[in-house]
C-alpha cells in the first residue's frame, strides 16, 4: 500500500470546515481537485465525483462509495478500478475549537498501483492535494466574513425595528407630534439653507454694482447758465454710482 497526503491549518472551528467540504454542489465553484460532485453525504452512499489531477493523464467522472462519514471530524470514500484509491479527509480540532487542522490523503492498494505510480499520478494527486487545501481555506473564510457582514446587518436592522416598537402607536397624540416635529424641523432646515443662498447672491450683486460704475459727462444747468459756463470753457463730470452720483465742476 502506498500514501500520499498534504495538511493545512485553518482558522476556523471544524464545524465550518466540515459545513463547506460536505456542501458538494458548490465543489465547482471553487474545488480545483473535485471540479464537481454529486450524491449524499451519508455512510454507504454512492458519490459521483470528477477529479482533475494537475501535470497527470489521470482524471475522470468515477463512481465512489463512502465508507465513512463522521460530522466534522472524517470523511472518507473508495474508488475501485486497477488501482483501488482511498480518499480521505481528517478534522482535528485546535486551540479550543477554534481551529482545524485539515489533512487530505489517499491510500492505493491493487495491482495497478506500481504502474499508477510510474505515470507520477501519486505526485500529481498530491499536488492536488496542497492546491485544494488552500481553496478549502479560503472558500471557509470566505464564508465566515459573509456570515459575519449578514449578521451585522440584522442587527442594524432589529435595532431600528426596536427604536420603531418604542414609539406608543395607541398615543396619537404622541405620533402627531411626532412626526410634527420631524416635519418642523426638516422645513426649517431647507428654509435656513434658503436664506443663505439668497444672502450670497445678494452679496454678489452689491459687488458686481460697485464695481459698475459708469462715468459720464453730463450738462445739468438751464440754457443760460449752460452758455455762460461754456463761455469760461469750464466743464462738469457726473459720476453715476447706482445709488446716487456724485458732480464735479473744474474749469480747464
Amino acid at each position: 500500500m502506498k500514501e500520499s497526503k498534504a495538511s493545512i491549518t485553518i482558522a476556523a472551528p471544524p464545524y465550518e470546515v466540515w459545513e463547506v467540504l460536505t456542501d458538494l454542489r458548490h465543489y465547482e465553484e471553487w474545488n480545483p481537485l473535485f471540479v464537481q460532485a454529486k450524491g449524499t453525504v451519508a455512510n454507504g452512499e454512492a458519490l459521483s465525483i470528477k477529479m482533475r489531477l494537475p501535470m497527470t493523464l489521470f482524471c475522470g467522472a468515477p463512481f465512489s462509495k463512502l465508507l465513512k462519514a463522521e460530522p466534522e471530524s472524517h470523511l472518507e470514500w473508495i474508488v475501485k478500478g486497477f488501482v483501488n484509491r482511498t480518499h480521505y479527509f481528517q478534522l482535528t480540532s485546535d486551540q479550543g475549537g477554534t481551529v482545524t487542522e485539515f489533512t487530505q490523503g489517499e491510500r492505493y492498494e491493487g495491482w495497478g498501483t506500481g504502474f499508477y505510480s510510474g505515470f507520477r499520478s501519486m505526485g500529481g494527486a498530491r499536488r492536488g492535494f496542497v492546491a485544494m487545501n488552500s481553496a478549502l481555506k479560503i472558500e471557509v473564510m470566505r464564508r465566515r466574513e459573509a456570515a459575519a457582514n449578514q449578521n451585522h446587518n440584522d442587527k442594524d436592522d432589529r435595532d431600528e425595528e426596536d427604536e420603531i416598537a418604542q414609539l406608543d402607536i395607541s398615543d396619537g397624540a404622541a405620533v402627531v407630534a411626532a412626526i410634527a416635529l420631524s416635519a418642523t424641523t426638516a422645513v426649517s432646515a431647507s428654509a435656513a439653507v434658503d436664506a443663505d443662498v439668497e444672502a450670497d447672491v445678494a452679496l454678489k450683486n452689491d459687488k458686481e454694482a460697485s464695481r459698475d460704475i459708469n462715468a459720464t459727462y453730463t450738462s445739468t444747468e438751464d440754457p443760460a447758465t449752460k452758455m455762460e459756463r461754456e463761455a469760461r470753457n469750464p466743464e462738469r463730470i457726473e459720476l453715476d454710482l447706482g445709488s446716487g452720483s456724485i458732480s464735479i465742476d473744474f474749469d480747464l
